[in-house]
């Protein structure tokens, strides 16, 4: 264990490894390219949480960031592996990851994301693809997003394209609005491109401007269970060709938009799993889904076939969003 009050000039003090406090208030741009320490790095905040005008993490291995403040944002990327941001407070830029696996952000707040109308990733909250300038074909695999944070973001919160394995669970949507053009989705969550293994698991998204909508190519392996989505101006779940998609025990109430709707451009969507879901609305076709069954349907459409152990018509409970879902409140919001 070590402190600093300066990363620069102490690349070869980070490249042994091990637990680096940071105990000044303030550091400039944090440079962490092509760090592979020889043992796991954790650069750790202390005396408040302290201010790294960026950082650059770009091809590094083995390295976590703890309870520091990023207003700059963070970039991810280029055979990037084992990289961790845990009790960060993200805001002013994005967090950009691309062709990195084995990401992961925990405990986080992301939010007020600059909207400049230039530059990747600009109003986004994090941006994750697989491409980037070194790897064109490459994808961004197994990204845990957990018990995070995101609130006040003018474009998409979570924006993922060419990636595989991703999973958010506990995290909380709030306040995502699109502030300049209003034909913009801004959704909470965004899958486009290729992906594959995506799981949206006990979430909360309210008072927001839509839900997640997945969309352009053909996507197998969605999970969406357990998750609350409310007072919302769109749709909670817009879903194209999702192959084999198990879509149960969700709420969605009290918003004039869509609650679940299956669509596809590519003759793919197949074989989905619709059960003990309790929402405003439900939209399918029978063909697409391989099970329907136990759902709450406040207000059915006509010439949907429902299974007769939906029950139709009925107001969706007011059961509140568990306090497992609050990942706001620690960040006093």
């Amino acid at each position: 264990m070590i402190s600093l009050r300066t990363l620069r000039g102490h690349r070869a003090i980070l490249s042994r490894g091990g637990l680096v406090r940071l105990v000044a208030a303030r550091y400039g741009p944090v440079d962490l390219s092509n760090l592979h320490p020889r043992r796991p790095l954790t650069l750790l905040g202390v005396r408040g949480r302290p201010r790294l005008a960026s950082v650059d993490l770009t091809g590094a291995t083995n390295v976590a960031l703890r309870h520091v403040e990023l207003p700059g944002g963070a970039t991810i990327g280029d055979a990037a592996k084992n990289v961790t941001l845990d009790d960060v407070d993200l805001h002013g830029q994005a967090l950009v990851i691309r062709a990195a696996t084995h990401v992961a952000l925990r405990h986080a707040y992301v939010h007020d994301v600059a909207l400049r109308g230039s530059g990747l990733a600009d109003g986004f909250g994090v941006w994750a693809e697989g491409a980037s300038a070194r790897r064109p074909g490459g994808l961004t695999r197994d990204l845990l997003i957990q018990s995070t944070c995101f609130a006040n973001l003018a474009q998409d919160g979570v924006h993922v394209g060419d990636v595989q394995g991703v999973r958010l669970t506990g995290d909380e949507f709030v306040g995502i609005f699109a502030s300049v053009d209003p034909s913009v989705h801004a959704d909470a969550i965004q899958v486009h491109r290729s992906a594959s293994d995506i799981q949206l698991l006990a979430n909360w998204f309210h008072d927001t401007n839509r839900g997640m909508i997945v969309k352009d190519d053909v996507y197998p392996g969605l999970v969406v269970s357990g998750n609350y989505f409310e007072h919302m101006r769109g749709w909670a779940l817009d879903l194209y060709d999702t192959p084999g998609a198990q879509i149960s025990g969700n709420i969605v109430r009290q918003q004039p938009g869509p609650s679940i709707v299956l669509h596809e451009q590519h003759s793919q969507m197949r074989d989905v799993t619709l059960t003990g879901n309790a929402v405003e609305s439900l939209v399918f076709a029978r063909a697409q889904v391989a099970q329907e069954s136990g759902n709450l349907v406040a207000a059915p459409k006509r010439g949907i076939e429902y299974s007769p152990s939906d029950i139709r018509g009925t107001p969706v409970p007011a059961t509140p969003a568990p306090a497992s879902m609050h990942a706001c409140q620690a960040w006093g919001r």
